[in-house]
């Protein structure tokens, strides 16, 4: 069930735009040809997609296996959320992690719990934690309603995109004044106490257009039982009965999400903060039910972006600066009450305890120069530079790992919690530095045949330096039918977690990891 109330100014560009609305329903009413596809290209339209190059070009010419969907798509499929309209696209599977039910975006099939190899961008600046390469705890629904767009490119793309753009990359274009005119408020309501609250407004302030979205959502999620769980096993082996199978899976979430964006002439500063309060932790974060565990978390960021298609005679120019600070923490019962209880008769009376936080800061540069002055191509020239920093990492709990005949490794209780921030905390504070160039050209050689090259050189201060080539070979075999010949490599960065998890009950790192890579 939603309600929804609109509030629309008036524009002095209505008859324009329906001069505009007008031109398109007569084209639609034509057979459509090649002369059309070339108005598309100059006006653009919805199969417009920036994804595949950096450039807008037609869907279906670009050098790319990709996908959009638009504000008016979502609508139609009734997606209240970004999971959601991801799942209508081919060749991309939205699956849910063993940990916490956080979601996995699968593309070919290439995934692992975390979902590392998948790059996110929200307006192409990248949104993936450093600590464990996911999306972390802070991450929440996204609701689509602050969203205008989504590019999915299927396939490597780090010649353009550098890391973890392994198996595809995920776009998220978020609406500016030119989507939203006025003020929109809405509210919906649902099954499992899913409750929607959302205000949007764009418009003009002064010199500068502007756009500000606020909306809240909260529910319980799906009522799903567990039977049994990993104590359950612990008690058949142990004499125990902790388990607290069956019951139910916890995956409540409150999420806050809250966006701006003002620009003027070829400036843009946006704005976003998203928090997460007492979010559920699924089937427990070691698969033991944990109906009191949360994971709490803060994304604040913003980013300041240049860009002039026409900065000088055949060249323009665009470049961005960002920055995002990301908090992810969590309360978490491991292991229930009583659990272990045979080894250590009263030894965790309010289960086994662990409270790991973990703070990261993200500083991002780049300038970029598209130049059309030789004949028949485009030819894109950029670096950047990017700071990734671990600054903080806290922990607190009631075990220390123990390794005992027979039974393996278990926690030993504590006789309560401990705070080791400064003893042996679960990874090392760390950062890293990235300093990055590319280069790209579009060679239009021929009439309906476009060849496109690229190669992004990446120098890492942690592991050294990585290159990855594209190459795409596209032929408009008819208005019908594109021929495309497709190769790339790509590679993924290890995550702090994989180098640097010292004292963890889960994994220990490796420093000597090198960058996974493909070649397709």
């Amino acid at each position: 069930m939603s309600v929804k109330h609109r509030l629309t100014g008036q524009s002095h560009r209505v008859a324009a735009a329906l001069c505009v609305l007008g031109a398109a329903a007569n084209f639609g009413a034509l057979a459509q040809t090649n002369d059309e596809a070339a108005l598309a290209e100059i006006y653009g339209n919805a199969e417009m997609v920036s994804i595949a190059t950096g450039n807008a070009q037609p869907l279906r010419q670009s050098p790319a296996i990709a996908s959009v969907v638009t504000a008016e798509d979502m609508a139609a499929i009734g997606a209240t959320e970004l999971n959601e309209v991801l799942e209508t696209i081919p060749g991309l599977h939205v699956g849910v992690s063993g940990v916490g039910y956080k979601p996995i975006f699968s593309i070919r099939g290439i995934h692992t719990q975390s979902n590392p190899q998948v790059l996110v961008l929200i307006n192409g600046i990248p949104i993936k934690n450093v600590f464990d390469g996911s999306l972390g705890s802070s991450w929440g629904r996204m609701p689509v309603t602050g969203i205008a767009r989504i590019e999915v490119i299927r396939g490597p793309g780090s010649a353009l995109y550098g890391a973890d753009a392994f198996a595809g990359v995920v776009n998220v274009i978020t609406k500016t004044a030119a989507d939203v005119r006025g003020l929109d408020v809405g509210a919906r309501a649902g099954s499992f106490h899913r409750n929607d609250q959302y205000l949007q407004w764009g418009g003009e302030l002064g010199v500068f257009d502007s756009y500000f979205y606020v909306e809240h959502n909260r529910g319980d999620g799906p009522s799903r039982t567990i039977t049994a769980d990993a104590q359950t096993a612990l008690d058949a082996g142990l004499g125990t009965t902790a388990s607290l199978a069956p019951g139910p899976v916890s995956l409540s979430l409150h999420n806050t999400e809250a966006r701006a964006d003002i620009s003027r002439g070829y400036w843009r500063l946006r704005g976003g903060f998203q928090e997460i309060n007492d979010g559920g932790v699924g089937s427990g974060v070691a698969q033991a039910l944990d109906p009191k565990g949360r994971g709490d978390g803060r994304r604040l960021s913003a980013d300041l972006s240049y860009d002039n298609a026409s900065f000088t005679k055949n060249l323009g120019l665009n470049g961005a600066l960002s920055y995002y600070n990301v908090e992810n923490l969590a309360r978490l019962t491991l292991f229930p009450p009583g659990a272990f209880g045979t080894v250590f008769p009263g030894g965790f009376p309010d289960g086994v305890i662990g409270n790991p936080d973990v703070y990261e800061r993200h500083y991002r540069g780049e300038l970029s120069a598209l130049y059309t002055g030789i004949d028949k191509h485009r030819l894109r020239l950029g670096g950047g530079y990017r700071k990734e920093d671990l600054y903080k990492v806290e922990e607190s709990r009631n075990y220390n790992l123990v390794t005992l005949p027979i039974i393996g490794t278990i926690p030993s209780p504590l006789g309560g919690l401990v705070d080791f921030t400064d003893i042996a905390a679960f990874v090392r504070e760390e950062n890293r530095t990235i300093a990055y160039a590319f280069a790209q050209d579009e060679w239009n050689f021929r009439r309906d045949w476009m060849l496109t090259a690229g190669l992004r050189l990446d120098d890492y201060s942690d592991f050294g330096t990585t290159l990855n080539p594209r190459l795409a070979l596209v032929w408009q075999t008819s208005y019908a039918l594109t021929t495309k010949l497709l190769y790339g490599r790509a590679f993924r960065a290890p995550s702090f977690s994989e180098l640097y998890n010292v004292n963890n009950p889960a994994a220990l790192g490796n420093p000597s990891l090198d960058p996974e890579t493909i070649d397709t």
